[in-house]
């Protein structure tokens, strides 16, 4: 764990840390994360193009009632894995970053957990249908739906250790493809759902199956990096897991109820169709995120080490960044959605650009306190990033719950947009105060603009990446069991 002294810019004041157009040089740790942040931008962008296709396929084969019961047995798995998860893989993270465990072992003992997690899950669930009947009558439809549950959890909890393990070792782009690669490997079956048929049954067994096929394409990753480690359950280590765990639990928690619980409140309180309108119009604004993903990736694989100073100038220079490729995409989108959403996806789904338009100033605020928050956790300062998770969720439940039953999913557009709002200031607010950060050193100038022009011209990027190849090619680079510096 950091000392508050180190977590200071280098112990200045703060009128004295650089900013966005001051003639301040770069830093070697800039340099190398920005170049690291585009590398695995650009592989989330391969993703994310697979990902949309698979949407749009998605949506014109199962229609807007079949999309929405597709959309709410996604947010309750994800949900369960954060719920019954109680923070474990985040645990491992700071145990091998801070603490030295050894990979392995904490690899095995998540494929335990992973599997408790599973069947905890499945029977609250299974109790919950047969007591309140919340499902939507097209998901029990599907044959061996609480066998689909166990699946998905399962899949998805041991995900979210390897996602967390890889980081820790240094290893950003295959952290990132742990990310997004089960999404997009779903989104590849949906295209053939669309061409081969099979309805909604075959979508969920294709989502069930994806977590487990990222694993196997993860374990040829070189160096390697074992996508699944077999071992007997280590019960001293699964109890630090635990407790380095809790403390971030309430906000991990809140964090994700943030993001599922308006699907949830549409798919109890409004028809399925509705939540197929408001879920193509997230999926739809979803690329902002994955420029911030790739932002959160580049300072989690930072770990303890390197400069204070270096460090909070990298985040902040990640940050300005982000709010420059975020603000170019909403432009472009603004100007087609009323056009493009209908043509893409189908007339049935045209209600989905008033909800689409209003999450793209929502989504950008969300990419921003993302990237906030990830260096709060880096820090180990995981008390902050409960506070402000539990506010922007209690926030985003009342407006939900408020303007839902008034004006469908536009309403949901609407209270995401006030709470991750809420979640980027709080999220800078603790930066600030934490890191001496000041405000306007995250304002983008004109320096990022040029440096986000050329910085994704080919032939300088092509030489960010060779550069980039060079740094992480050593033979330490996440090859141990320890964290390395990345």
């Amino acid at each position: 764990m950091t000392s508050p002294e180190e977590d200071i810019v280098a112990g200045l004041p703060v009128d004295q840390a650089p900013t966005a157009d001051e003639g301040t040089a770069e830093t070697e740790l800039e340099v190398r994360a920005t170049a690291s942040a585009r590398v695995v931008l650009l592989a989330r962008v391969v993703g994310l193009v697979a990902t949309f296709l698979g949407s749009v396929a998605l949506a014109r084969a199962l229609g807007p009632d079949g999309r929405g019961a597709h959309g709410f047995f996604v947010a309750v798995t994800v949900i369960l894995v954060a719920v019954a998860g109680l923070s474990l893989p985040v645990g491992d993270y700071i145990l091998m970053t801070r603490m030295g465990a050894a990979r392995r072992a904490l690899a095995a003992n998540g494929v335990w957990l992973a599997v408790a997690a599973a069947t905890v899950s499945t029977l609250v669930v299974g109790a919950a249908e047969a007591l309140l009947g919340f499902l939507p009558p097209e998901l029990t439809a599907v044959p061996a739906w609480p066998a689909a549950i166990f699946l998905a959890i399962a899949g998805f909890a041991y995900n979210a250790h390897q996602l967390q393990l890889s980081l820790a070792g240094g290893r950003a782009l295959l952290g990132a493809f742990l990310s997004f690669g089960t999404y997009a490997i779903a989104a590849v079956g949906y295209v053939f759902l669309l061409l081969l048929g099979g309805g909604l049954p075959a979508a969920i067994w294709m989502l069930v199956a994806a977590p487990y096929l990222a694993a196997a394409v993860a374990s040829f990753a070189r160096p390697p990096f074992s996508a699944v480690s077999l071992g007997s359950f280590d019960r001293p280590l699964a109890r630090r897991t635990l407790h380095e765990g809790l403390r971030f639990y309430p906000g991990e928690l809140a964090a994700m109820l943030h993001l599922r619980l308006d699907v949830i409140l549409l798919g109890i309180l409004t028809p399925a169709s509705t939540v197929g309108m408001y879920v193509v119009a997230y999926q739809t604004a979803e690329p902002i995120l994955v420029i911030a993903s790739a932002a959160q990736a580049t300072i989690l694989a930072f770990g303890g080490s390197s400069d204070a100073a270096d460090r909070s100038a990298a985040v902040a220079r990640l940050i300005r960044e982000t709010i420059v490729l975020a603000v170019g995409l909403c432009v472009v989108a603004v100007l087609l959605a009323p056009l493009i959403l209908p043509a893409i996806y189908g007339q049935a789904f045209a209600a989905s650009v008033q909800p689409f338009l209003l999450l793209l100033p929502a989504v950008l605020m969300l990419a921003i306190g993302r990237i906030a928050a990830a260096e709060l956790t880096r820090r180990n300062r995981l008390e902050a990033t409960v506070v402000v998770a539990v506010a922007a969720m209690l926030t985003n439940l009342c407006l939900n719950l408020i303007l839902i039953p008034i004006l469908g999913a536009t309403g949901a557009a609407i209270a995401s947009l006030v709470s991750y709002s809420a979640q980027a200031g709080l999220a800078l607010a603790y930066l600030h105060r934490i890191a001496g950060m000041p405000w306007r050193a995250i304002v983008p100038g004109s320096r990022d603009v040029v440096a986000v022009v050329s910085g994704w011209n080919p032939k300088a990027f092509v030489g960010a990446v060779r550069r980039w190849r060079a740094r992480t090619s050593g033979p330490s680079a996440g090859s141990g069991d320890a964290g390395t510096d990345r």
